[in-house]
């Protein structure tokens, strides 16, 4: 289990990034981390891989307070930032290979196989990056996040330039993670298009939790409330709402 307790963040220009936020995450479930821009998200991702260090506020793997330089912890974390860099003379497999080499992973090949496949990256992994789509760079990014292996994933806007059908099957993915009891924590803006794996909804504004819910309540919120037709109508109702009490 993966939590945090009051934590906050206020960085040396006096930006309040996050306040007071606690939260848990259980292995077994995706959790889907959402809000406006700017309102504290890529913080938390970072503050939970402990690339940044919290103002205030405590952060427990498993019971245990991590230590921010600890590498067993960092070791177990996959983070996955919303725009990655690559060394574009490179081949994929030689970018994937130097990246795991930074983590001292040893790449396992039928897993890396495997996702691959799945994402349809296998005829791109012996071509240059810098010949890549921004879709394909994605799923590359994607790629050797998964090749980690780790027992959290920290992802943030991973189904960037992704078409439907590799949507469709990076969702699967991590669905399939799920039962292999890792934790799963999406940082998005597309909440309506992985919604079918969803298991919890939180929300944040400027930095202030406003919504934690696991997904059967948010599905009955939506059903009993006739102004809401889907997931989105449910997010900005609650986002309203906290504009409103800011005012």
């Amino acid at each position: 289990m993966l939590k945090c307790a009051e934590l906050s963040k206020i960085y040396n220009d006096g930006v309040a990034a996050l306040s007071n936020l606690t939260m848990r995450l259980t292995p077994g479930l995706v959790y889907c981390l959402a809000g406006p821009n700017g309102s504290g998200k890529t913080t938390t991702l970072r503050l939970l891989a402990a690339l940044l260090h919290p103002t205030s506020g405590t952060i427990h793997y498993n019971d245990a307070k991590i230590d921010f330089n600890d590498l067993a912890y960092k070791s177990r974390i996959a983070y996955l930032p919303e725009r990655c860099g690559f060394y574009h003379r490179f081949s994929g497999k030689w970018n994937l290979n130097f990246y795991l080499s930074l983590f001292n992973v040893k790449p396992d090949q039928e897993a890396v196989s495997h996702y691959s496949r799945l994402l349809e990256l296998e005829p791109y992994l012996t071509k240059p990056v810098g010949a890549y789509s921004f879709g394909t760079k994605q799923k590359l990014a994607l790629l050797r996040t998964l090749a980690l292996q780790p027992a959290v994933f920290l992802l943030d806007e991973p189904f960037n330039g992704l078409d439907i059908e590799s949507q469709h099957n990076a969702k699967q993915i991590l669905r399939a993670l799920c039962d292999q009891n890792k934790i799963i924590l999406v940082s998005t803006h597309q909440i309506s298009a992985i919604e079918d794996i969803l298991d919890d909804l939180i929300i944040i504004y400027k930095g202030n939790k406003i919504l934690d819910m696991d997904m059967a309540e948010v599905r009955k919120a939506i059903k009993a409330d006739p102004e809401l037709q889907s997931i989105t109508d449910f997010y900005l109702a609650h986002v309203k709402g906290a504009q409103n009490e800011n005012q």
